[in-house]
């Protein structure tokens, strides 16, 4: 029904003008006035005709569940949606009654039991929540739950359970964004501040920098100073989540910031992140000296606390100096041990940032065969925890060895597959003009090597792969049928077919997917028919579907 009265609404608004109002669907679909599609009436009749079949009991529950975005385990409805008038025991009953009644919608994923409600529903829901008067006391519930899920998730993002969190975090990422929203709209502040705490690590590496950088400085910009615990963290967030959104300069002070408050406060671990902020900076600005001098301080008040994740932290900038200077022997000793404790504790961000380096270094004395064994094991790593900015790093060392061999095809569109992983990260290309130039350097003697026009084919194939696909083609044996295999796209689409539909399934209109890809907005929609006539898709969702159960997205 909700698409009839939609299909109805399309002859007088354009598409985008009708997902831009979807945010009121009732109000969109309402069909006042609209004679032809009379004998189903409004939308929100035949809500209200299913709502008035519910019991008193069913009807509450009904209305607390709306307060979770994009599904929820039982657990969490038995915690948020339970007290007063429903038992938690309760919960199950009346949950599974309402997935009888086609309000609610289940489907076990990874052995558990996960519900939802479609958008539609959830609206209703949320106004029968509000004519309540427990709205707010629902999403205080809500933003509670994910705020100590995510707290539960912060040791584990350290160590060996870091892949599963990180997935879970990133199944509930919906969930944790309206707690986030909640908290700051109740200017419940030192909760956002814990909130952002527990989450920076996974926003770092499921690349959702961006949407971090915008937290902490909603949190900074509030009148009510934060204090001092809280703004020390809100600062190292703000400065984490701010490489290649700000200048070298802007990110060393909030750093510096973090790390004079931290000092007053005394928690050496938060004075310890601080510091290493500002020695990253110090090497951005190639001071070396005053990068050592920094790590070496944070390495010691890590070993003061027995962190073995700080110390690793520490190890692995350390070690980028004497890489800097030439001097592979020293840089080695400390990425060997960094990724030693890294293997041991299970965390692998560290592990893949030593791998990358030690292939720079092997790679430099001219061992080919090692450096590339070593950006593979990076690789892997990376991807395993849906780091793709790393991964990306990875693939162009890999992309780098396969042009200085006889695989200019190779390198190009692993060298494509690169910049598109960090564009999709929202990770800086190149921070330093030294590696911009080599890049440029490498680049540019390829498209000699291939010609422009077999350079800007394998370049589109590549940055058309998603992260696996990637992965899969870059570990490979260069045989002819390993790589069909890798460049063959579902449903017989094209490389750039596909380029197209991930940023279809970004939700990215016609016009910013020509402006992302520098063609027309008519050169877009050429690509657009042939993909859905491919897929078998009426529209940009189910294109956007058939893009992410294939892993094209």
């Amino acid at each position: 029904m909700a698409i009839e009265l939609a299909a109805a609404r399309a002859r007088a608004l354009s598409v985008e003008q009708i997902s831009e109002r979807l945010e009121d669907s009732f109000a969109l679909l309402s069909g006042r006035d609209r004679p032809t599609i009379a004998h189903h009436g409004t939308l929100l009749a035949t809500m209200d005709w299913s709502y008035d079949l519910l019991s008193e009991e069913e009807k509450i529950l009904f209305g607390r569940l709306s307060v979770f975005a994009g599904g929820f385990t039982l657990e969490a409805a038995e915690e948020v949606c339970g007290g007063r008038s429903i038992g938690e025991g309760e919960v199950l009953d009346l949950l599974t009654s309402l997935v009888d009644k086609s309000l609610v919608a289940f489907e076990e994923r990874d052995g558990e039991a996960r519900y939802g409600m479609l958008v539609t529903i959830r609206q209703y829901a949320s106004g029968k929540l509000e004519e309540s008067g427990e709205a707010s006391e629902a999403r205080g519930k809500h933003a509670a739950w994910f705020l100590g899920l995510a707290e539960r998730a912060w040791p584990h993002l350290k160590g060996r359970g870091q892949l599963e969190w990180l997935g879970r975090l990133e199944t509930e990422h919906e969930n944790l964004r309206s707690a986030m929203r909640f908290l700051l709209e109740e200017d419940e502040m030192q909760e956002a501040v814990r909130l952002a705490w527990a989450l920076w690590l996974f926003w770092y590496l499921h690349g959702h920098q961006a949407e971090g950088y915008r937290y902490a400085g909603e949190l900074l910009g509030k009148k009510e100073a934060l204090p001092a615990v809280a703004r020390a963290r809100a600062l190292i967030v703000r400065g984490n989540m701010s490489y290649g959104r700000e200048g070298v300069e802007g990110t060393r002070r909030l750093f510096e910031e973090a790390a004079s408050v931290s000092r007053q406060t005394g928690d050496n671990i938060d004075l310890a992140i601080a510091l290493a902020g500002v020695g990253v900076t110090a090497m951005q600005q190639d001071d070396m000296q005053r990068a050592t001098a920094l790590f070496e301080e944070v390495l010691r008040l890590y070993r003061q606390e027995d962190d073995e994740w700080g110390v690793s932290y520490a190890l692995v900038h350390l070690g980028m100096a004497p890489l800097g200077r030439g001097d592979h022997e020293e840089a080695a000793r400390y990425f060997e041990e960094a990724l030693e404790i890294s293997r041991k504790i299970g965390y692998r961000l560290f592990g893949y940032i030593s791998l990358y380096n030690l292939a720079l270094s092997s790679r430099v004395r001219g061992d080919r065969e090692r450096a590339e064994a070593l950006y593979a094991e990076g690789l892997e790593l990376a991807a395993e925890a849906g780091d793709r900015a790393n991964a990306a790093y990875c693939l162009e060392g890999l992309a780098g060895l396969f042009a200085e061999g006889n695989e200019p095809e190779r390198a190009a569109r692993l060298y494509g597959a690169s910049e598109a992983l960090l564009e999709a990260a929202g990770a800086p290309l190149y921070a330093h003009a030294q590696d911009r130039a080599i890049h440029e350097e490498a680049i540019g003697a390829l498209r000699l090597r291939l010609g422009e026009g077999d350079f800007r084919t394998a370049w589109a194939e590549g940055r058309a792969m998603p992260l696996k696909r990637a992965v899969e083609y870059a570990l490979h044996e260069p045989e002819k049928p390993l790589t069909e295999i890798a460049l063959a796209f579902p449903a017989g689409l094209s490389a750039r077919e596909v380029e197209v539909l991930r940023l279809v399934a970004r939700g990215m209109t016609n016009s910013q997917i020509a402006q992302e890809l520098y063609v027309s907005p008519s050169t877009v929609n050429g690509h657009l028919t042939p993909a859905y006539r491919k897929t078998g898709s009426f529209g940009r969702a189910e294109a956007a579907r058939f893009a992410s159960e294939h892993d094209l997205a």
